[in-house]
């Protein structure tokens, strides 16, 4: 599970030429620019396969014994960072299913519903979780790793103690329904503003009555078909300002 290093996907002549002082300075520029460059990508695709192989997890397309078992050797890289942003990617993917599906299996072993044989055939790697933050932490006071990592690590251990709720969720490849979803409200929405266009009446000028009392149902309209949450607070606003108007409040 330790997987390729980087550098498999990354022409190292360029970081030879990026040191090489027989070279002029921009010649060592650009080699290193490009090596940089390859060098970002091998990390992302690495990092992509990683939370592939977490996805199948989810998918209960992975056993739990294999999880534990890419946890533990991505872990016992101490020094390497490469394994060890692996690793906070895998844990940061399963967190929650491997945390809940692990206790489990201790809680069975542990009231003796899973033989001692059975759990050595079958979940011969699995270790309570805790074993694991144990190592981060050690990793972690030791500062034999750089900031970046130090970091990712300690966002681990916090989404563990936040019991796996992630502070915003990433972004992932949208599902065919939710494409064509989008595709209605951006629909909906244009043909809205069209109309609100043709037949919105002249305004006296920028902040009119009229014009407000237009844009006010547009956005009444919008916020309660499309983003009610986003537009709820933009709504209210234009409603207080046409009323203001109207009574003559604001000129």
């Amino acid at each position: 599970m330790d997987g390729p290093p980087l550098f498999l996907d990354v022409d190292m002549e360029l970081k030879k030429k990026s040191e090489d002082l027989s070279l002029s300075e921009a010649e060592r520029k650009m080699a290193r620019e490009e090596f940089e460059t390859q060098e970002r990508k091998a990390r992302k695709r690495s990092l992509g396969n990683i939370r592939f192989i977490g996805e199948l997890y989810n998918l209960q397309l992975l056993t739990l014994n294999i999880m534990h078992d890419c946890v533990y050797k991505l872990l016992i890289s101490k020094s390497d960072e490469e394994s060890l942003e692996r690793l906070c990617k895998l844990i940061t993917t399963v967190g929650s299913q491997f945390d809940k599906e692990t206790n489990v299996v201790l809680t069975n072993r542990k009231e003796g519903n899973i033989s001692k044989i059975n759990m050595e055939k079958k979940y011969p790697a699995v270790e309570p979780i805790q074993f694991y933050f144990d190592m981060m932490h050690e990793i972690i006071e030791k500062r034999a790793i750089t900031s970046r990592v130090r970091f990712l690590m300690q966002d681990v251990i916090d989404l563990k103690k936040a019991s796996w709720k992630k502070r915003r969720e990433e972004a992932g490849p949208k599902k065919i329904d939710q494409i064509h979803e989008d595709m209605k409200k951006e629909e909906l929405f244009q043909s809205l503003n069209n109309q609100n266009t043709m037949s919105m009446p002249k305004q006296r000028d920028r902040f009119g009555t009229s014009g407000l009392i237009q844009q006010t149902r547009l956005c009444a309209i919008v916020s309660n078909q499309i983003w009610p949450e986003n537009l709820y607070l933009w709504r209210y606003k234009w409603l207080l300002r046409a009323r203001d108007v109207k009574k003559g409040i604001v000129p």
